[in-house]
């Protein structure tokens, strides 16, 4: 009667059991169904993987608001540039206005340029007509400040003679000097290597014609997606009705489709791979449909409840983690294979409670180490590597339950079969000869094994370069680089930022900083453009208009004068007398920002200024510009010039996103170092030093195999190398665990488990290893050879036999 009674509480306990399982599995898929319909915010940008670091490296303490260098992340990320080619002129002409009618109307586009007005060329003079003179270029000023009174006048006769001068009559009454026209004519060039005729800026290359138009996009990710495939679009309607256009795109918006697309390939890829092979393997194996259906079922409960949960606490997905969690489909079903492996080997008194039962202490272990494994990543300030942490971690804890709770519902009559067939007899041959060493040669075979793998460790290289870790079209590539070489607008990454407390002191910075940068001994960076080339400091604009000043109030009767030298040249003196009193008129005349931001009609030029700083954390607001380079001859130059300015600061997002890399890296090396040694310890306590190294010696020499295979194979490793060893170390434990706690009826049954676990591993990792994204190759093909020789290693566990 006991015996009946205990029976009922375990079949009641067992049915609470599958009911709260149900209950969470139900409501998973209620809270997923929900997202779905709210729509999932997906990220693609590789850097999005990253935590919120400081974006660059100095002592400094006094550093520019973020919302600075966001803003100047944005300004490039949302820029498109395109240039429409074509043997004839006004064919390119035509072909470029019909495109930017077409794409100006799309929603993700905010603002564009094509034509330059020509009214606004004059209404720059006209905006610096009034405050002339104290805007003067750096050679007029040098010759001010020497007495240069001979070089001043030599430069007016040349220009007033000279057959190519622009001088006209008004020219010559409102600046005999030409100081104003030599002001206009020194501002550095915005266009670049292109041509303005009739407002359009043109190139001429190998026999082409280039139109060049941009575009600004909305900070929106989906409406960017969508404005690449419209462009796409219109590019073959274009190339269908003239064979002869040439459509060159540049642009971040680019490279993120292209990254989309293929990690959706790499998703398709290895979710139909995986599970093609699972269906393949369980079918051959088990020679049965219900097996299949159970193996499904656990993987498609693991994915989705992952990505309910994972989705849940982040509210967003990086497409990565996403790859990443395709492959989880490969391990999901590990506790599945065993129960019935195990189902499959046992007597025709096989009962399901009993055979989790058996089965339990081995499971357990297995989700432990494997949790194990992940914590690294769910800890690590990575949101990406965070997402893939409790994606998995939970995909495989909701694969446990199923297993545990749930199979013994639904598989409660069993599928008894006889043996497990070819694969299984070739899989128990092998087991056996291993069984059969001896441990002698066995330790002989672990400990040449474990030193040719240390030996490989002084081969390795790290880098931890982000660019290497971008899916990168080369199409986009030849097409960016092709624009540079045309357009001369190159972007090289660094550039600096300079900060300051108001306008007036940002502009005064940022004259020292082009003053260094465009004086330096040795060239430190090519061209480029600054703010503060077209509207100075009105500090620097009294500077400039005191140095004139006093050529105006000198009006002596001296051989000397400069006004009498003018007449001398022609110059009717009432026309002298009008511009020296006009000088004089104009001391409290200067220019300030605001009014010139106001008119000024250059939209790129303005979007030099980064705008006012909002954060309320701050004491006091910031204004910020920045300076972006072309060319940068001496790296170091520029970074020595920038870290002794104040208001300065050099942002290299790579430089700094590399080292972080090459950081975390660090700390995960001496964190896979503890992590080995705490399991090791843990061994040796509950097996003792003997079985606790036959147990320990896979996993290691796997994962020490894998990195130095692979850093052969790349040429390096990174941080992403690292952790996939970890994952390798906490699944190839679990195949010498379950080994090991297997008693010798059961332990064919286990090694088979073992098999098909590892083959379904090998499987999604090896497919993440066909991935065009490098840190998903990276990641995968490093899984894919340990966990490959984890299970080839894997039965130095299990107990010897004696011949």
């Amino acid at each position: 009667m006991s015996k009946r009674n205990n029976w009922m509480v375990g079949l009641n306990r067992q049915k609470g059991l599958f009911i709260g399982w149900l209950l969470l599995i139900i409501a998973s898929l209620v809270l997923l169904f929900v997202q779905l319909q709210q729509g999932i915010p997906l990220k693609m940008d590789i850097l999005e993987l990253l935590p919120q670091v400081e974006q660059t490296e100095t002592s400094k303490q006094q550093r520019p608001s973020q919302v600075f260098i966001d803003r100047s992340v944005k300004t490039v990320a949302n820029k498109v540039v395109l240039l429409v080619g074509h043997q004839d002129k006004q064919t390119a002409l035509n072909h470029a206005r019909q495109l930017h009618q077409t794409l100006t109307q799309h929603t993700a586009v905010t603002d564009s340029f094509l034509q330059l007005n020509q009214d606004s060329l004059q209404s720059v003079a006209k905006l610096y007509f009034p405050y002339r003179f104290g805007l003067l270029s750096d050679n007029v000023v040098n010759q001010l400040k020497n007495g240069d009174i001979n070089g001043l006048v030599a430069h007016a006769q040349q220009q007033l003679y000279s057959p190519l001068s622009a001088a006209n009559s008004k020219l010559i009454q409102n600046d005999p000097l030409f100081l104003f026209y030599d002001f206009l004519t020194q501002l550095p060039s915005a266009n670049g290597k292109l041509q303005l005729e009739d407002g359009y800026l043109l190139a001429q290359t190998n026999g082409q014609v280039y139109v060049l138009m941009s575009l600004v996009l909305v900070d929106e990710y989906k409406q960017q997606l969508d404005f690449v495939d419209k462009i796409a679009q219109v590019e073959q309607q274009l190339q269908a009705k003239d064979a002869n256009i040439e459509l060159l795109k540049a642009g971040v918006a680019f490279h993120k489709a292209y990254g989309e697309k293929s990690a959706k390939a790499d998703i398709s890829l290895i979710s139909i791979g995986s599970i093609v092979g699972i269906i393949l393997l369980v079918l051959v194996l088990f020679r049965s449909i219900k097996p299949l259906l159970l193996t499904l079922f656990t993987i498609a409960l693991g994915v989705l409840v992952a990505f309910s949960v994972t989705l849940l606490i982040f509210g967003e997905l990086h497409i990565i983690a996403l790859v990443f969690g395709a492959s989880l489909i490969g391990i999901s079903i590990d506790y599945a294979f065993h129960y019935l492996a195990k189902q499959y080997t046992a007597s025709d008194e096989w009962h399901p409670a009993r055979c989790v039962r058996a089965i339990y202490p081995g499971l357990i272990l297995g989700l432990f180490t494997s949790v194990v494994g992940y914590i690294p990543m769910v800890t690590a300030p990575f949101p990406g590597l965070q997402q893939m942490g409790i994606f998995s971690i939970v995909g495989l804890a909701v694969a446990f339950l199923t297993v545990v709770v749930a199979y013994p519902v639904l598989s409660s009559r069993g599928f008894y079969r006889t043996g497990l067939g070819l694969l299984g007899n070739a899989l128990q041959g092998y087991l056996s000869k291993w069984q059969h060493q001896s441990t002698g040669l066995k330790t002989f075979i672990a400990l040449g094994l474990l030193l040719a793998s240390l030996a490989g460790l002084t081969q390795l290289t790290a880098d931890d370069n982000v660019k290497k870790l971008q899916a990168l079209s080369e199409q986009l590539l030849q097409e960016q680089q092709k624009i540079q070489a045309i357009t001369g607008f190159a972007d090289v990454g660094p550039y600096a930022i300079i900060f300051a407390d108001n306008n007036e002191q940002l502009l005064m910075q940022e004259q020292l900083l082009v003053h260094q940068l465009r004086h330096a001994k040795q060239a430190v960076v090519g061209e480029f453009i600054a703010l503060s080339d077209y509207i100075p400091a009105t500090a620097i604009q009294q500077q400039h208009y005191q140095l004139l000043g006093r050529l105006a109030e000198n009006n002596e009767e001296d051989p000397s004068n400069i006004w009498l030298k003018l007449t001398q040249l022609g110059y009717q003196s009432s026309v002298v007398e009008q511009y020296r009193q006009s000088i004089l008129a104009a001391k409290s005349q200067q220019l300030n920002f605001n009014d010139w931001f106001t008119l000024f009609p250059n939209k790129w030029i303005k979007s030099l200024w980064l705008g006012e700083s909002s954060e309320i954390h701050q004491e006091s607001k910031q204004v910020a510009s920045v300076i972006r380079f072309n060319q940068i001859m001496d790296y170091q130059a520029l970074a020595n010039i920038t870290e002794k300015q104040d208001g300065v600061i050099l942002i290299d997002q790579a430089k700094t996103v590399s080292s972080t890399f090459a950081s975390y890296r660090v700390q995960l090396v001496k964190l896979v170092g503890v992590a080995y040694l705490l399991i090791a310890l843990f061994l040796w306590f509950r097996y003792g030093w003997k079985d606790a190294f036959f147990i320990f010696m896979p996993p290691l020499i796997a994962a020490l195999l894998a990195i130095t295979s692979i850093a052969q194979v790349v040429g390096y490793y990174n941080l992403f190398n690292c952790l996939a060893i970890i994952l390798v170390l906490s699944i190839g434990i679990d195949y010498t665990l379950f080994l090991k706690e297997s008693d010798s009826h059961s332990l064919n049954a286990t090694f088979t488990a073992v098999a098909l676990s590892a083959c379904t591993t090998l499987l999604s990792f090896g497919l993440l290893a066909l991935s065009d994204i490098p840190v998903v190759f990276s990641f995968g093909l490093t899984i894919c050879v340990g966990i490959g020789c984890a299970f080839f290693l894997a039965p130095l566990a299990a107990k010897h036999i004696s011949r």
